[in-house]
C-alpha cells in the first residue's frame, strides 16, 4: 500500500467572495460609511448615520496657504494668507474683499483691536496695525523672525509668541520688549489666564509654560510626548493643549514636565505634572493643565493640528489629510476615539474658529492649506445632513435588484436616493439620482442600468442610519484556467511529515513536496533504486479563476497518445495539486486534460466549464536492458564491459560499486552517457594507491539508470 501526502510551500486555495446569484454590498460591515462622502452627515458614537455639520466654502485663496482667521461680533470674518501677506474681509452677505497686501511674506496671526486689526507675520517677525480704511502700521518687528500669535490680557497688555528662539514679547509705544525667552524654538500659541499670567506651547520640543509676565518668570508645566505644543484651548472646565506629532515619532518623552530642564531654580512654582502611563499617543494627544497635576485625557494616530471645544458638539478636531480623504473634522471621544463629524474639498485644517453666541447653535470655521481656504461649519437643514456611498462595482453586468436599511426615523424617514453609471468614478454619463421614495425595503429595479452604482440619503434630525445593504443578482460566466503545468523533477531525499522511516519526499523546484510512504521493511538506505520507486509519482498544479467568484471543482482525465476514451485520474475537487501515479501504466506518451467547473455554486443548466489539454509527457517504468556484462582481473584492479539499451529514450548515467562498497562514475566509450545505446568498457585501478587492501573475493557491481530514473544492475564476483 502508497499512501501519498502533497504539501505546497504557497497555498493555491482562492478566497471566497460571492458567487453568481445574488450579491450583496454592506455598509458599514464591509463597506464602511467613511469610505464614501459626509455632507453634512456625521457618525454618533455607535458608528450610525447622522446629522453632522454642513461645509460651506466661504473663502478659497489662490495662494497655497491660509494661516489663519478670526470672527467679530458683527459676523465679519477676517483671514491672513501665506506666501502673499494677504488679509481678506468676508461680510454677512457673503462679499470678500481684500482689504490689504502686506510687506511680509505670511500672516500668522491676527486680533482685533477696537475698530483695527493687529496682524503677527513672519519671517520678519513684523507686527502690523491695520486701520478701518486698509491703512498698514508697522508697530514692532520681534527677534527671531515669526510672531506666530497675538493675545490680549484684561489690562489691555497685548502679548506675542514668538520664535526662534521661543519667546514671549510685550508691546508698548517702543516696539516688543522681551518678557520671557523659553527653552525651546517656538512659542506657538497662547493665552492668557484669569489672573493675568499666561500660558504658552511652545515647539521643539513639545512643552506648555506658565508665564508670570511681571516677574518675567515662567515654569514648565508638561513636557509632551509630541514634539509641537500646538495650541492652548479653553475647555469646558479649565485649559487644556493639543500635542501634534508629525512623523509619529517621540518629542521629549516621559511627559513628567521635568525631563532635560537643567537649572529650575530661577522658576520655583509649586506646579507638579504626571505622566498617565496607560494611554500613549502616536501622533496627536489632548492634555488637561492642571495647577497641580497635568495628564492626558485624548489621543490618536492622527495627525490633528487644531482642537476646539464646544458647547454643542463637545471637543472637536482636524488636522491633516489621510491620504486619498477630503478634509475631516472629527469628534474627540475621551480618552481615545474619533469619529467623523464632516467632509469637505480642500486641504490640511490649520485652525479652527468658533463662532456663535448663547442664542445661535454653534458654527466653525476651518482655515485650510494646500488649497487654501476658510470653509464655514454648521448645523445643516433638513435636507443637507446628506452621505453619499463610494460607487459600488456590480462588475459584470449585475442587475440591480434593491436598497434595505436599519435605524431609527425618530424626526423623520430618511431619504435614499440612487444613481448609476459604467464608470467607475460618477460623470456626466451617469444617470441622474433616482429617488428611491420611502420604507426600509427599497427597489431599484427603475434605476438605469449601469455596472456602477451609488446611493444618497438625507438623514432628518432625531433619525439615525444603522446600516445599508444593496443586492443584485449577477450573472453567471465561465470560468477560465490561467495555468496548468507539470512540476518538473525535483530532489529526492528520505523522510518528511507522516510519521515512519520508510517515507520518502520529492521536493520539486517550486516548492511543492511530495511525500510517499511505501511501508517497506527493505534497507533504508536511500539509493537510486529507492528513488526509482518515487519518481514515477508525478505532480500537476493549475490555478482557475471565476469573474463571479464561485467556488470552482476540477477534475483531471488522462489518456495514451492513439486512444481514444480519457480516463479520470483522482476524484473531482476543489484541490488545485494533484499527484498521479504512472507505476501502473504502459510506457508511452500521455495527453492530461483539466477540466474546471463552477457548479458547486450554480444550479443545473446553469453551470460553466472550461478546459484545458497539456501536451504530451512521457512515462516510462521500465529500466534499461544490460547485455554483454565481461568482468576480469587486471593487474592494477579489474576491466569490465557492458551494453545498455533503453527501449524508451536517452540513458542519464552509471556507476560502478567497488569492492570497498564505495560507488564511482562510470563513463561510456564515447565519454558521455546520453543516447539510447551505450557501450562500456572500462579499466577500474582497485584499490586506490592510499586505499587500504580489499580481501577477495572481489564483488563488483554495476547500475545504469534513464532519464525517468528507472534503474538496472548487474554484479559479478572475482575470486
Amino acid at each position: 500500500m502508497t499512501r501519498i501526502l502533497v504539501c505546497l510551500a504557497t497555498v493555491l486555495v482562492a478566497g471566497i467572495a460571492s458567487a453568481a446569484g445574488p450579491a450583496f454590498w454592506d455598509s458599514p460591515e464591509r463597506i464602511a460609511f467613511t469610505d464614501g462622502e459626509l455632507m453634512g452627515a456625521g457618525l454618533d458614537a455607535g458608528g450610525s448615520l447622522v446629522p453632522g455639520l454642513a461645509a460651506e466654502t466661504v473663502l478659497a485663496d489662490s495662494s497655497l496657504v491660509l494661516w489663519t482667521a478670526i470672527a467679530g461680533d458683527d459676523g465679519v470674518i477676517w483671514a491672513g494668507s501665506g506666501h502673499e501677506g494677504m488679509v481678506w474681509k468676508l461680510n454677512r452677505r457673503g462679499d470678500v474683499s481684500l482689504v490689504i497686501d502686506l510687506e511680509a511674506e505670511e500672516v500668522f496671526s491676527l486680533m482685533a483691536d477696537g475698530d483695527d486689526l493687529l496682524a503677527g507675520c513672519g519671517p520678519g517677525g513684523q507686527v502690523f496695525r491695520i486701520a478701518e480704511d486698509g491703512a498698514a502700521e508697522l508697530l514692532a518687528e520681534v527677534p527671531g523672525g515669526y510672531a506666530w500669535d497675538l493675545e490680549r490680557a484684561a489690562d489691555g497688555t497685548i502679548y506675542v509668541a514668538a520664535g526662534n528662539p521661543a519667546a514671549v514679547y510685550r508691546l508698548d509705544d517702543d516696539g516688543a520688549e522681551l518678557v520671557v525667552e523659553l527653552p525651546a524654538s517656538n512659542a506657538l500659541d497662547l493665552a492668557v489666564r484669569e489672573d493675568g499670567t499666561l500660558l504658552v506651547a511652545a515647539q521643539g520640543p513639545g512643552r506648555v509654560f506658565h508665564v508670570i509676565p511681571k516677574d518675567r518668570r515662567w515654569a514648565l508645566i508638561l513636557a509632551m510626548d509630541q514634539d509641537e505644543g500646538r495650541q492652548i484651548v479653553r475647555g469646558p472646565d479649565g485649559w487644556y493643549a493639543l500635542g501634534y506629532q508629525a512623523d509619529g515619532g517621540n518629542g521629549s518623552g516621559n511627559g513628567s514636565g521635568l525631563d532635560g530642564m537643567g537649572d529650575l531654580s530661577m522658576n520655583p512654582f509649586d506646579i507638579m505634572v504626571t505622566p498617565d502611563a496607560d494611554v500613549k499617543p502616536v501622533r496627536s494627544a489632548l492634555y488637561k493643565l492642571g495647577e497641580k497635576v497635568s495628564h492626558r485625557v485624548w489621543n490618536s494616530e492622527l495627525v490633528l493640528t487644531c482642537a476646539v471645544w464646544s458647547e454643542d458638539h463637545g471637543w472637536l478636531g482636524a488636522g491633516q489629510r489621510r491620504h486619498g480623504q477630503d478634509a475631516r473634522l472629527y469628534a474627540l471621544d475621551l480618552p481615545n476615539g474619533r469619529r467623523p463629524m464632516a467632509g469637505w474639498q480642500g486641504g490640511d485644517v490649520l485652525e479652527l474658529v468658533l463662532v456663535g453666541d448663547d442664542s445661535d447653535p454653534d458654527e466653525l470655521l476651518a482655515v485650510q492649506a494646500h488649497p487654501g481656504r476658510v470653509t464655514r461649519l454648521r448645523v445643516p437643514e433638513r435636507d443637507e445632513a446628506l452621505a453619499l456611498s463610494p460607487p459600488l462595482d456590480g462588475r459584470h453586468g449585475t442587475r440591480w435588484a434593491r436598497l434595505t436599511w436599519r435605524g431609527a426615523a425618530g424626526g423623520g424617514e430618511p431619504r435614499f436616493s440612487a444613481r448609476a453609471g459604467m464608470s467607475p468614478k460618477p460623470d456626466e454619463a451617469w444617470s441622474p439620482w433616482f429617488d428611491l421614495g420611502g420604507g426600509r425595503d427599497l427597489d431599484l429595479a427603475g434605476l438605469p442600468a449601469g455596472r456602477y452604482l451609488q446611493w444618497r440619503v438625507a438623514v432628518a434630525p432625531g433619525s439615525r442610519v444603522d446600516g445599508v445593504t444593496v443586492s443584485g443578482i449577477e450573472p453567471n460566466l465561465p470560468p477560465g484556467i490561467t495555468h496548468f503545468e507539470l512540476q518538473p523533477d525535483g530532489e529526492v531525499y528520505r523522510g518528511g511529515m507522516m510519521q515512519g522511516p520508510e517515507n520518502f519526499t520529492q521536493r520539486f523546484p517550486s516548492g511543492m513536496q511530495v511525500e510517499i510512504n511505501t511501508q517497506s521493511r527493505d534497507d533504508r538506505f536511500l539509493d537510486r533504486d529507492r528513488a526509482a520507486t518515487v519518481r514515477p509519482v508525478r505532480a500537476l498544479t493549475w490555478h482557475a479563476a471565476d469573474p463571479n467568484e464561485d467556488r470552482l471543482a476540477f477534475q483531471l482525465f488522462m489518456r495514451r497518445e492513439g486512444e481514444s476514451t480519457w480516463l479520470p485520474v483522482g476524484d473531482p475537487g476543489p484541490d488545485q495539486v494533484r499527484v498521479w501515479d504512472t507505476s501502473p501504466l504502459a510506457d508511452g506518451w500521455y495527453e492530461l486534460r483539466l477540466i474546471v467547473s463552477d457548479h458547486p455554486d450554480n444550479p443545473d443548466g446553469q453551470a460553466h466549464t472550461a478546459e484545458r489539454t497539456m501536451r504530451s509527457i512521457p512515462v516510462d517504468n521500465t529500466a534499461p536492458n544490460l547485455d554483454g556484462w565481461k568482468l576480469e582481473h587486471h593487474r592494477d584492479g579489474f576491466t569490465l564491459k557492458l551494453d545498455a539499451r533503453d527501449a524508451f529514450g536517452p540513458l542519464a548515467g552509471a556507476e560502478v560499486r567497488l569492492p570497498d562498497g564505495t560507488w564511482q562514475r562510470l563513463d561510456p566509450k564515447d565519454g558521455i552517457c546520453d543516447g539510447e545505446r551505450e557501450s562500456f568498457a572500462a579499466e577500474v585501478r582497485f584499490p586506490q594507491a592510499w586505499a587500504p587492501a580489499v580481501p577477495r573475493p572481489w564483488t563488483v557491481e554495476v547500475r545504469v539508470w534513464d532519464r525517468q530514473g528507472n534503474v538496472a544492475r548487474v554484479s559479478g564476483v572475482l575470486p
